[in-house]
């Protein structure tokens, strides 16, 4: 129509024409797929060598691929023969030539799904975190499978020491005599670190971050341990816990690790010892946070059949020393504790202990933190909302069984942690948080006992009432009688503060 009147000719293309683009995923993933198949060739050729050549015979299909693959396979299989050997060889090599006695060979991996694969890949993806900047890395022997990637990790030198700080540091009497307080009399007590010696003292405050941080706790509770006797330690112990908390968040951000948790474990018990509940409160908050993040509540949990995870003796012995602390503070300000005990899968402290070596201190703590366990598992009971609303008769049941329970678990204790007349400060404590526990749960019974007088009440339900009042008057008797013997042997100078 444009030739007969005379005009130009034009086409305006409504729609570009549409460009065909590789699928660069679906490249990659045929690029790795050679690569697996390649590298299984060279499997074959390392254990069987090359095999006895034949021409004619003929190759059944390899198991696991169908028809079009296995052509495929075998033309990138002869191709790859021919190059890596075309040096040597004078004629061509045929993939019979390879795989003549293809029965004797490990069967080719198929296309059959792996129950254990398929297992292992759900756990690392349920343990990875990419908001975080989390990598799965190799697990080894130890249960804390990922860490912060590179490009985040800070060191404690980026971070300007305060002038205090500084200043303090160039006293070395000074940082050993607040590290020696520490380590003389709270760690050995609490297990809060591993360390027996003041040599972590050497190039504070730059060290790691974590190492830094852990530090500084150290030597602002030993300054608290010190300001009941010298007041200038007061103002000492607040620089070093000021700074402590400034590094705090940094060490979760970028090396969340054991000396971080065991720097708030220290930091909390620090807080509710000089009166500063909310501060306590905090820091074992954030340290089950951490404990979660690391996966230290369930060291006992067999992940899959495939990947058999072994817990460290450091990370058994952190997280008891954190539920302990746990157990200090909701013992204190009467509040849920950090970590329910339900999700607690951990080995016992125990099990970090060698029976001929391991000193009272240790033994004591084992049987402490098992002792507030077997409580919480209790008192999960009593506490829960509908505690109230059971019969009487079921109430009584209850507490009897949960007595009895505390009372068979210690009766069990070793010899070594019977009382006499050396009174160890390990084994008087232990007495003291096992009538501290009794008293706990029995007090939880007293307000459904003070309708006993009202009509209607039974005779058993009655005594009942009376063996409540007996347990927990006895309970704290024991309580008055062992802290006045921790006191008047030990002093309560920054005596653990459930004393």
């Amino acid at each position: 129509m444009a030739g007969t009147k005379g005009k130009p000719c034009t086409y305006v293309e409504q729609r570009p024409k549409k460009r065909k683009y590789w699928d660069e995923d679906y490249v990659k993933g045929l690029e790795q797929q050679v690569q697996a198949l390649l590298a299984v060739v060279r499997q074959y050729e390392r254990q069987f060598g090359i095999l006895p050549s034949s021409e004619t015979a003929p190759l059944p299909l390899i198991k696991g691929l169908v028809p079009d693959e296995h052509q495929e396979f075998e033309s990138n299989l002869v191709n790859y023969r021919q190059h890596e050997h075309s040096d040597g060889l004078k004629g061509p090599i045929s993939l019979a030539e390879t795989l003549q006695n293809h029965e004797e060979l490990p069967q080719f991996p198929t296309h059959e799904r792996s129950p254990v694969a398929l297992e292992e890949l759900s756990v690392m993806m349920w343990r990875m975190n990419l908001g975080d900047g989390a990598v799965i890395t190799q697990d080894g022997d130890s249960a804390l499978s990922y860490e912060i990637a590179a490009d985040c990790a800070v060191e404690s030198s980026h971070i300007s020491p305060p002038e205090e700080i500084l200043r303090y540091s160039q006293d070395l009497s000074l940082l050993s005599k607040l590290a020696s307080a520490f380590l003389d009399n709270i760690n050995q007590e609490h297990q809060f670190t591993p360390y027996t010696s003041t040599s972590f003292l050497d190039q504070y405050p730059y060290q790691r971050i974590d190492e830094t941080f852990l530090h500084t706790a150290i030597f602002a509770t030993g300054a608290a341990f010190l300001a009941s006797r010298d007041p200038n330690m007061a103002k000492v112990g607040e620089d070093f816990a000021k700074y402590a908390e400034k590094l705090v968040f940094d060490c979760c951000r970028y090396r969340p690790t054991l000396s971080v948790i065991q720097g708030m474990c220290i930091l909390s018990f620090r807080s509710l010892s000089i009166g500063k509940d909310h501060l306590g409160w905090m820091f074992i908050s954030m340290a089950g946070g951490l404990c979660v993040h690391l996966r230290l509540h369930v060291l006992a949990l067999d992940e899959c059949a495939g990947r058999a995870l072994k817990p460290t003796s450091p990370e058994i012995r952190t997280f008891w020393m954190f539920y302990f602390v746990d157990v200090s503070a909701i013992t204190i300000l009467g509040r849920n504790c950090a970590l329910p005990w339900r999700r607690v899968n951990v080995p016992e402290f125990h099990t970090t202990l060698n029976a001929e070596t391991a000193d009272l201190a240790e033994l004591s703590f084992a049987w402490q933190s098992q002792l507030w366990y077997t409580h919480a598992e209790a008192m999960d009971q009593i506490f829960a909302p509908s505690f109230e609303k059971l019969a009487m008769a079921q109430q009584i049941r209850l507490l009897v069984s949960t007595l009895e329970q505390l009372n068979t678990f210690f009766r069990s204790k070793p010899h070594r942690l019977h009382m006499n007349n050396e009174a160890a400060k390990p084994t008087v404590f232990f007495h003291l948080q096992y009538h501290m526990a009794i008293m706990i749960i029995i007090s939880s019974f007293l307000r459904s006992f003070t309708s006993s007088d009202t009509p209607g009440i039974s005779e058993a339900e009655s005594n009942s009432s009376l063996l409540v009042l007996r347990s927990i008057t006895s309970a704290a008797s024991e309580t008055i009688r062992l802290c006045r013997l921790y006191r008047d042997k030990y002093t309560f100078t920054m005596a653990h503060p459930i004393i």
